[in-house]
């Protein structure tokens, strides 16, 4: 942390263009105003890579503006609402949303517009006033500072700036980079996480088990092949309801373009019903249950005492565990109480058996008399 505000007080007082700074801020509010699942934030991040800015500064004043979107996001839904039901704007965003660019832009979230309608309305005086305040510094604190042995010491003066041109081009580099690393991970990752998560979500949906051989996928042709689909019989785990040997389809691209998932061809194959597994089905419930125990696992509730952590303690449990006086002689009332019952207990049982015996002698002396 400290290491980090040594280097903004250098770019601070460097030789660097004031521009440099002041836009960081501004595509910071941008980014930080926008919501987090937002597929603006690409060419917000983009451009703060191209553009010759400070991407330190960036980053910090994109987590201080998230901060101030929580306070202000009741204001930015109010707005985008109210624009986006303009009737006046009504033909503007139908031909925008019937656009491929802007729906990706997801501009149609009350959210997503009045952030960017805020943010359009403050960059250019925020960055205007930012260049006012940084030469301010500079002239009116920074050579005073720099007088001080403390801050010549630290080397927070005369930093010279590597680069004032407007664009670096290295974050080309950068950024292609880290779009290699995303398409290499969909490549290896992408077709066993969609096999898994599609197992799951039709075995919740049918309530039974359901396997998946393979999930091949192409992004050259945009094709999807599923082989080997069994959904187990829930009254009979020895048997499937159905089997499909292989499900083929095809996506169309420009359907994709506009967020919207359309089917082209479709091929199913080797379609049966009431077929003998190879491996009897698990139930259902066995199956949730253990989906619950792995997620308790991942949670990290109590790994020793394998105790949920937020379950409330019992109220005797821990009035077992204080000294409390009112607790003490409740407890030996009770014990006197219980002595009291046996010992009549025992004196009414010891009174019906001497009855008994009477009632036999008397019995004895009519059959002696008869």
């Amino acid at each position: 942390m400290f290491d980090f505000v040594r280097k903004l007080f250098k770019a601070l007082n460097s030789s660097g263009k004031t521009w440099q700074l002041s836009l960081a801020i501004v595509l910071a509010m941008f980014s930080g105003f926008l919501p987090g699942d937002s597929l603006l934030l690409i060419d917000i991040v983009f451009l703060a890579l191209i553009l010759n800015i400070n991407f330190g500064l960036f980053l910090l004043f994109s987590v201080i503006f998230s901060g101030l979107a929580y306070l202000f996001d009741p204001l930015f839904e109010s707005l985008g609402y109210i624009v986006l039901t303009n009737e006046d704007l009504k033909g503007l965003f139908t031909a925008m949303y019937n656009s491929a660019v802007f729906r990706w832009s997801s501009f149609n979230y009350t959210l997503v517009t009045g952030s960017l309608i805020v943010s359009a309305l403050l960059a250019v005086p925020l960055f205007f006033l930012l260049n006012k305040l940084i030469v301010l510094y500079r002239v009116q604190i920074g050579e005073k500072l720099n007088e001080w042995k403390l801050t010549r010491w630290m080397k927070l003066f005369n930093e010279e700036a590597k680069s004032t041109s407007v664009f670096r081009w290295w974050g080309l580099g950068v950024f292609g980079g880290l779009a290699a690393v995303l398409i290499a991970f969909f490549v290896l990752f992408f077709d066993p996480i969609a096999r898994i998560a599609l197992e799951k979500l039709l075995s919740y949906s049918m309530k039974t088990q359901v396997d998946i051989r393979s999930f091949d996928s192409s992004l050259n042709d945009l094709k999807v092949e599923i082989s080997g689909i069994e959904v187990a019989d829930k009254k009979k785990l020895s048997h499937n309801l159905f089997q499909i040997e292989t499900i083929r389809f095809d996506l169309g691209l420009a359907a994709l373009m506009e967020k919207k998932a359309m089917i082209e061809q479709l091929q199913v194959n080797a379609l049966a019903f009431d077929t003998l597994r190879e491996k009897e089905a698990r139930p259902y419930e066995a199956l949730e249950a253990e989906d619950s125990i792995e997620k308790a696992e991942e949670k990290g509730t109590d790994n020793k005492a394998g105790k949920d952590p937020f379950v409330l303690p019992d109220v005797n449990e821990i009035l077992a565990k204080e000294e409390l006086k009112s607790v003490k002689e409740a407890r030996e009332l009770k014990s006197e109480i219980k002595a009291t019952q046996d010992k009549w207990t025992k004196i009414s049982t010891e009174l019906k058996e001497a009855d008994d015996v009477s009632q036999i002698k008397a019995d004895a002396q009519r059959l002696e008399a008869s």
